[in-house]
Protein backbone atom coordinates (compact mmCIF):
# COMPACT_ATOMS: atom_id res chain seq x y z
CA UNK A 1 0.00 0.00 0.00
CA UNK A 2 1.20 3.49 -0.85
CA UNK A 3 0.23 6.77 0.77
CA UNK A 4 0.87 10.47 0.39
CA UNK A 5 0.09 13.22 2.91
CA UNK A 6 -2.33 15.85 1.63
CA UNK A 7 -2.26 17.76 4.95
CA UNK A 8 -6.06 17.99 4.68
CA UNK A 9 -5.68 20.42 1.79
CA UNK A 10 -7.99 19.75 -1.16
CA UNK A 11 -5.45 20.95 -3.74
CA UNK A 12 -2.79 18.61 -2.32
CA UNK A 13 -5.28 15.72 -2.31
CA UNK A 14 -5.96 16.29 -6.01
CA UNK A 15 -2.24 16.56 -6.82
CA UNK A 16 -1.50 13.36 -4.89
CA UNK A 17 -4.35 11.50 -6.60
CA UNK A 18 -3.12 12.54 -10.04
CA UNK A 19 0.41 11.42 -9.11
CA UNK A 20 -0.91 8.05 -7.90
CA UNK A 21 -2.88 7.51 -11.09
CA UNK A 22 0.13 8.32 -13.24
CA UNK A 23 2.59 6.15 -11.29
CA UNK A 24 0.52 3.25 -9.95
CA UNK A 25 -2.81 3.05 -11.81
CA UNK A 26 -4.64 2.25 -8.53
CA UNK A 27 -8.08 0.61 -8.59
CA UNK A 28 -9.18 2.95 -5.79
CA UNK A 29 -8.00 5.96 -3.78
CA UNK A 30 -9.11 6.76 -0.23
CA UNK A 31 -9.60 10.31 1.04
CA UNK A 32 -10.77 11.12 4.59
CA UNK A 33 -12.09 14.65 3.98
CA UNK A 34 -14.80 16.26 1.87
CA UNK A 35 -12.61 18.94 0.27
CA UNK A 36 -10.29 16.36 -1.26
CA UNK A 37 -13.18 14.11 -2.23
CA UNK A 38 -14.99 16.95 -4.01
CA UNK A 39 -11.80 17.79 -5.90
CA UNK A 40 -11.18 14.19 -7.00
CA UNK A 41 -14.81 13.70 -8.07
CA UNK A 42 -14.02 15.96 -11.02
CA UNK A 43 -11.73 13.38 -12.63
CA UNK A 44 -11.90 9.95 -10.94
CA UNK A 45 -14.41 8.49 -13.41
CA UNK A 46 -12.34 9.63 -16.41
CA UNK A 47 -9.11 8.31 -14.84
CA UNK A 48 -10.76 5.00 -13.93
CA UNK A 49 -10.33 4.77 -10.17
CA UNK A 50 -12.92 4.23 -7.47
CA UNK A 51 -12.92 7.03 -4.92
CA UNK A 52 -13.50 5.90 -1.36
CA UNK A 53 -14.38 8.86 0.84
CA UNK A 54 -14.98 9.22 4.54
CA UNK A 55 -17.43 12.05 5.07
CA UNK A 56 -21.06 12.84 5.77
CA UNK A 57 -21.12 15.83 3.38
CA UNK A 58 -24.31 15.44 1.31
CA UNK A 59 -22.92 17.61 -1.53
CA UNK A 60 -20.65 14.69 -2.39
CA UNK A 61 -23.56 12.34 -3.12
CA UNK A 62 -25.34 15.03 -5.11
CA UNK A 63 -22.54 14.97 -7.69
CA UNK A 64 -23.90 11.69 -9.12
CA UNK A 65 -20.45 10.10 -9.42
CA UNK A 66 -20.84 6.39 -10.17
CA UNK A 67 -17.31 5.49 -9.02
CA UNK A 68 -17.72 6.70 -5.44
CA UNK A 69 -17.89 4.67 -2.23
CA UNK A 70 -18.87 6.83 0.71
CA UNK A 71 -18.63 6.11 4.41
CA UNK A 72 -19.95 6.78 7.02
CA UNK A 73 -23.69 7.21 7.17
CA UNK A 74 -24.97 10.68 7.94
CA UNK A 75 -24.47 11.91 11.50
CA UNK A 76 -28.25 11.95 11.91
CA UNK A 77 -28.23 8.20 11.44
CA UNK A 78 -25.75 7.73 14.30
CA UNK A 79 -27.56 10.07 16.66
CA UNK A 80 -31.14 9.05 15.92
CA UNK A 81 -31.34 6.13 18.38
CA UNK A 82 -29.96 8.19 21.26
CA UNK A 83 -32.25 11.11 20.43
CA UNK A 84 -35.24 8.78 20.27
CA UNK A 85 -34.42 7.36 23.73
CA UNK A 86 -34.20 10.90 25.14
CA UNK A 87 -37.45 11.85 23.44
CA UNK A 88 -39.26 8.91 25.04
CA UNK A 89 -37.72 9.58 28.45
CA UNK A 90 -38.69 13.26 28.23
CA UNK A 91 -42.28 12.38 27.40
CA UNK A 92 -42.15 13.98 23.96
CA UNK A 93 -41.76 17.55 25.23
CA UNK A 94 -39.00 18.48 22.75
CA UNK A 95 -39.18 19.10 19.03
CA UNK A 96 -40.44 16.16 16.96
CA UNK A 97 -37.86 13.71 15.68
CA UNK A 98 -37.39 12.95 12.01
CA UNK A 99 -36.03 9.65 10.83
CA UNK A 100 -32.79 10.26 8.89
Amino acid sequence: MNSLDDRYRPADAVTNARRFVELHKPPFIFCPHSGGILGMLKFNEQEGFILHGYTDNTAILQQGNKWLVKAPMSMGFYNFGIMEMGWKKDGGKGPPLRDP
